[in-house]
């Protein structure tokens, strides 16, 4: 007998798994994922009365195509929602600093007369070497929208002579990869105060002002003072045009000592000795905080129009070698807490911690309505927010407990939380508490190629927000 196909019933069932999966993953999406859900131990105090007024907002991530776990923390109770792919973009918000050592401009040529040919490559591109007795330390500020500004620091004496590298090859049009550079090629060398300097002349946190890029440039370098600036930057376009002033055997070249784009002078206080960190603030205004000679911590708001509104002392830090400043993630202008720590220079290289402080400011009708601070022990926070009563603080430290390894590469790999709130007036710990995955196999097990730290606490507010 022959045997009657039933195509519609194949096509029925078919439909129906699609529906049972597509059921069973909406199920997952709402429910299944409270199984690598946040939970919040309490350590010292309750938190649902020693948090109340406390606002932590964050997300949880761990794969490559940054699904997160979003969570809130108010007033002591956890909020959560799943989200998939979620896209994480800090560059968003920060400069990218590059130092080079190249020539001085009046060195050039009779360096250049002593090259040495190391190499011709098929397009008859040629790669030299020769000696140098001085170089010209060069900073380049990179902006999230493609445009550098390139200034030239002091020049470096070296306790020895050290071989440049340069080559023919001015395709790119920006002569930055072929006039001569000093890149330490020795560990020695790299090691070296001349070579390895950690002062940054910027912090890496764009500071919004009005439509422009701003910069906190934290001490007298590349004769600028401390303060905060407008970047001026050059498109690659920009920069391409720029007419050739050098040779490199026989090519002509964009020096890498010249300089371009500009910085322009926005609030530079004449009492500062070091910017410490600047943040956009609601109604438009600006805060610039700084040390001044008597390492006596300010707090400064200005206007638009680069004007002073309001001027704060917070008091005397430790002397120290290095001063290193965080502006706290935050979702809202106003208010900013900003981690000031004070480092000094060992024998052999290196910094070590000498205290510090939490900055914590608020701003209400262009005056600070809060601006104290909170002795900070070196430990580092992730994070800090103000109460609603500006009477205390609540930080939050990642702790890992793990590291992934591929490579030769590392990423942290972070299960839980640390949480302390702390009373403005006395300093004392009111809380403590460990915010939890609550299972940390599962992180570490699936932590993928390319995963990020898990928990990472919310954005710098737009530029919109501040605006007035």
């Amino acid at each position: 007998m022959k045997r009657i196909k039933r195509p519609l019933v194949g096509l029925a069932l078919l439909g129906a798994a699609s529906v049972a999966v597509v059921a069973a993953a909406t199920v997952w999406l709402h429910t299944g994922w409270t199984t690598i859900g946040l939970t919040l131990t309490d350590r010292i105090g309750d938190s649902a009365q020693a948090l109340q007024g406390f606002t932590l907002e964050g997300e949880a991530g761990w794969t490559r195509s940054y699904d997160s776990l979003h969570f809130r923390l108010e007033d002591g109770i956890l909020h959560t929602g799943f989200v998939l792919d979620d896209q994480y973009q800090t560059d968003l918000y920060t400069i990218t600093d590059t130092q080079t050592m190249v020539l001085p401009p009046e060195t050039r040529q009779a360096v250049d007369r002593e090259a040495v040919v190391i190499g011709t490559d098929d397009g008859g591109v040629q790669y030299v070497e020769s000696v140098a007795l001085s170089v010209r330390r060069m900073y380049t500020l990179r902006f999230p929208d493609g445009t550098e500004v390139r200034l030239a620091g002091a020049d470096v004496a070296l306790e020895q002579p050290v071989v440049v590298y340069a080559s023919t090859d001015d395709s790119r049009g920006t002569g930055k990869a072929s006039d001569y550079y000093w890149n330490g090629d020795t560990a020695n060398e790299r090691d070296a105060a001349q070579f390895n300097d950690p002062r940054s002349p910027c912090y890496p946190d764009i500071v919004p002002l009005g439509g422009d890029y701003g910069v906190c440039w934290r001490q007298t370098q590349a004769g600028y003072r401390p303060g905060l600036y407008r970047a001026h930057g050059l498109t690659s376009e920009e920069i391409a045009a720029l007419p050739r002033d050098g040779t490199v055997q026989g090519t002509e070249v964009l020096c890498a000592s010249t300089e371009f784009g500009a910085l322009t002078p926005f609030y530079c206080p004449a009492d500062a000795k070091t910017a410490l960190a600047g943040a956009a603030m609601e109604g438009g205004f600006t805060l610039l905080l700084y040390l001044d000679g008597e390492d006596t911590l300010w707090a400064d708001l200005v206007t638009a129009a680069g004007q002073r509104a309001d001027h704060r002392e917070l008091g005397a830090l430790p002397a120290a070698d290095l001063y290193d400043a965080t502006l706290m993630p935050r979702t809202a202008t106003r208010e900013a807490v900003v981690s000031v720590l004070c480092n000094q220079a060992v024998e052999g290289g290196g910094y070590i911690g000498n205290g510090g402080v939490l900055a914590a400011l608020r701003v209400e009708n262009g005056r600070f309505t809060v601006a104290r601070t909170l002795e900070n022990d070196g430990s580092g926070a992730d994070a800090a927010v103000l109460n609603e009563a500006g009477d205390a603080v609540l930080t939050a430290r990642r702790v890992s407990n793990a590291f992934e390894y591929w490579e030769g590469v590392s990423a942290e790999i972070s299960s839980r939380v640390e949480l302390a709130a702390y009373d403005l007036a006395t300093g004392h710990m009111t809380y403590s508490g460990m915010l939890n995955t609550g299972n940390a196999p599962y992180w570490e097990a699936n932590a993928q190629r390319g995963s990020r730290t898990l928990y990472d606490f919310s954005a710098q507010p737009s530029q919109e927000e501040a605006a007035p």
